[in-house]
């Protein structure tokens, strides 16, 4: 069985939606476990929980936008995200996790695009 583009888009947008969902909750609602999880031991419990509520927000915006043809923008809203988190690791000297937060800043972005091209031929 092959799986359209559509499908292949919305299944990773859900994924998208799903570890946002997960890992920002993480860090806002428990903040000192998620953030030695996720390797921002080293800022702030309150910079912590503001990433975690913002990814949080994304996630839960992404699921519930699940048949709007405006899904994209929470997606790329997401992606940006992906970059408040990259500086923070840079500014923690955290590099490695900086180039993972950038690859999924273009991951996501690149699902954005998708979604929004699928909504303007809709």
């Amino acid at each position: 069985m092959r799986l359209s583009e559509k499908t292949v888009l919305t299944i990773a947008a859900d994924g998208v939606g799903t570890a946002s969902t997960v890992l920002g909750g993480l860090l806002a609602v428990a903040p000192r476990t998620g953030g030695r999880w996720l390797g921002l031991a080293d800022t702030s419990v309150t910079g912590r929980r503001a990433l975690g509520t913002a990814d949080l927000g994304l996630g839960i915006t992404i699921m519930a936008a699940r048949s709007s043809r405006r899904r994209w923008r929470a997606v790329l809203a997401r992606s940006l995200l992906h970059l408040v988190f990259a500086r923070e690791y840079v500014r923690t000297g955290r590099r490695d996790n900086a180039v993972a937060m950038g690859a999924l800043f273009v991951l996501d972005a690149g699902i954005a695009t998708g979604l929004r091209e699928e909504g303007h031929s809709a």
